[in-house]
């Protein structure tokens, strides 16, 4: 086999809490991750390069050498198992760019999966995960998808109840958003998610329970700084959606609907009220 094509699935978070500050500066965290159908393609061809990684990829924004998390998993996989081979990785970027959906983690894990299977390299997936975590926090969960709650920086997953099919409706507003200032700018308040509302509704399988108990403590920060991104929440609202959320440290919002016409309904009417919107799409729940 001489090369692999592998899926990068995007993520929403549909609860995010922050339970307080570690010593090590990063912050614990308890969080609902949802993958997406929503997702990028490498294609992993293997060269007779050995422990050479190279890329390319279809969105000129996005660097291609060492600081892309891709080419770091593929140094990392091949340097520890010492590989006669290496692999060049061609990357068709679908998922929007800095926006809170794992974009670069999903990459980075599919990197991993397929460099991993290609050149038959003796590492389970528990294996993939550990060297996942080095790479970035949400990378774990990227590996193993569906619905899960991550804790600790997001490193620690536990499986939940499946979300019920729905359709997604993302909307990336044109501002950027650094995770590391938000977090840094992030106070805690008294009004806590209700994480056994959102416990309940996801056994329930309730998708009006769970749009209703989605909450994001990063929220308060970016909307102060970024008030569109409370537009578009209301607008999804008004227009249908069963819960609207920012997704991560944003600045992505993203609406949760039982049919997809009412998706494309909630999708124009977004487009009529805010049209400097250029990066809009509708998904499903993986």
């Amino acid at each position: 086999m001489g090369r692999i094509v592998c899926k990068a699935h995007a993520k929403i978070n549909l609860f995010l809490q922050v339970l307080g500050k570690r010593g090590d500066g990063y912050h614990d965290l308890r969080m609902v991750m949802q993958s997406l159908t929503w997702h990028d393609v490498l294609t992993i061809c293997k060269t007779d390069a050995a422990g050479q990684i190279s890329m390319e990829a279809n969105a000129m924004d996005l660097p291609t050498d060492g600081r892309n998390l891709i080419v770091q998993a593929g140094q990392a996989l091949l340097a520890r198992f010492d590989s006669p081979f290496g692999v060049h990785i061609v990357l068709e970027k679908r998922i929007f760019t800095a926006a809170g959906l794992g974009g670069g983690s999903a990459d980075c894990a599919a990197a991993l999966r397929g460099i991993r299977d290609l050149l038959a390299l003796p590492v389970d997936d528990h294996g993939l995960a550990a060297l996942g975590a080095t790479l970035g926090a949400d990378v774990p969960y990227c590996l193993h998808k569906g619905s899960k709650l991550a804790e600790g920086i997001g490193e620690c997953l536990t499986e939940l109840p499946a979300v019920p099919p729905c359709f997604v409706l993302l909307a990336k507003p044109p501002v950027s958003v650094s995770t590391a200032e938000v977090f840094g700018a992030y106070r805690p308040s008294n009004d806590a998610p209700d994480w056994a509302a959102m416990q309940a509704a996801l056994a329930a399988k309730d998708l009006a329970g769970i749009g209703k108990a989605m909450a994001n403590d990063l929220e308060s920060v970016t909307i102060e700084r970024h008030s569109v991104i409370a537009d578009i929440k209301r607008l999804m609202l008004s227009n249908g959606a069963a819960g609207s959320l920012m997704s991560g440290s944003g600045p992505t919002v993203f609406g949760l609907f039982a049919g997809k016409q009412a998706a494309r309904r909630a999708e124009a009417a977004l487009r009529v009220a805010l049209p400097f919107l250029r990066e809009v799409c509708i998904t499903e729940i993986l």
